[in-house]
């Protein structure tokens, strides 16, 4: 809830590295954390087993902001899940969703201290806001996603392993996105040259199953004859 503090007496304190408990959190909740606060941990007394650790957050904006921002981002994943409810495949819904972000921003590239409210609410893009949007969207629609932290060119990246349709493909949507792809790319391990990763933290993405994503011509007759073209349900 973006408090300023949290106060807890530990019955048996061995040195938990609170530090690292918010990261994680931060990381593996990007529809609940906006911010990654910075974080200072008091522990009383300096000795002995029973301890109460004080962790002070303190961030960027108020507890108010930050709210109003979670909800907006909520409000915009349920939009595009709303948007490729057609399409029956996870290739369709993934093409069909990169269209809707393309449509939805002329994007600028830019660091954020809310980088998924600043991606998905402002067209401010970055690496690790297009991934997090990504995830929760995947989520939103049933996809299994995970949300990579490795490097690129030698720098600190994120990126997307997405299981589409029964197989794992590598999905870099902020790269997309800079390069103005026509379409979403999907990516085998071997494809990814600059990129470093813990391999064995994220499913495989072998190199012998298709890295394309389909055209669904059905899918598109069927938004067609439902009466709803694409610029309604963007409105929507």
């Amino acid at each position: 809830a973006y408090e300023p503090a949290l106060t807890v007496r530990l019955s048996y304190y061995d040195g938990q590295d609170v530090e690292a408990l918010v990261r994680d959190y931060y990381a593996f909740n990007p529809g609940k954390a906006m911010e990654l606060p910075d974080v200072t941990v008091n522990v009383y007394p300096e000795s002995g087993y029973v301890r109460i650790v004080e962790v002070l957050f303190a961030y960027s904006e108020s507890a108010e902001s930050l709210l109003q921002k979670q909800e907006a981002v909520a409000s915009n994943v349920r939009a595009a899940g709303e948007y490729v409810r057609y399409r029956s495949t996870g290739a369709g819904k993934l093409g069909l969703l990169y269209t809707y972000l393309q449509e939805r921003f002329r994007y600028t590239p830019g660091l954020s201290a809310t980088p998924v409210y600043s991606f998905l609410c402002e067209g401010v893009a970055g690496d690790e806001g297009c991934a997090k949007s990504l995830q929760l969207i995947c989520e939103q629609i049933g996809l299994e996603c995970y949300t990579v932290s490795g490097n690129r060119s030698g720098e600190p990246y994120c990126w997307n392993v997405v299981n589409v349709d029964g197989g794992y493909r590598h999905i870099d949507l902020f790269r997309a996105l800079a390069e103005e792809e026509s379409s979403l790319p999907f990516y085998a391990d071997g494809e990814l040259d600059d990129y470093y990763w813990d391999r064995e933290a994220y499913p495989e993405c072998p190199d012998d199953e298709p890295a394309d994503a389909p055209v669904d011509s059905e899918e598109s007759e069927a938004v067609e004859a439902d009466g709803e073209t694409g610029e309604e349900m963007e409105e929507t």
